[in-house]
């Protein structure tokens, strides 16, 4: 088993596990949005130092997006049951 996966697994078997999870999944949506809001200039775009700074930060984003996503799902399903 990897690390992630020993992790999940304490977190999900914690009495709180649920509200972990989704208090860490909205904090780093909150995260990401504020960094794309402090990239934006006046003409609403965002500004990237070069080409491939853009692409690798807009691809970490789009991870740590859909990371946060299911982390919000989970944390909404283990407080249910």
């Amino acid at each position: 088993m990897n690390l992630l996966t020993i992790t999940l697994n304490t977190i999900w078997q914690h009495p709180n596990g649920g509200w972990v999870m989704l208090i860490t999944g909205l904090a780093i949506r909150l995260l990401i949005q504020q960094r794309r809001f402090k990239r934006r200039g006046l003409g609403g775009l965002q500004h990237f130092n070069n080409f491939f700074v853009g692409l690798l930060t807009l691809f970490l984003e789009w991870v740590l997006k859909w990371s946060a996503i299911a982390l919000i799902v989970m944390g909404i399903i283990k407080i249910i049951t």
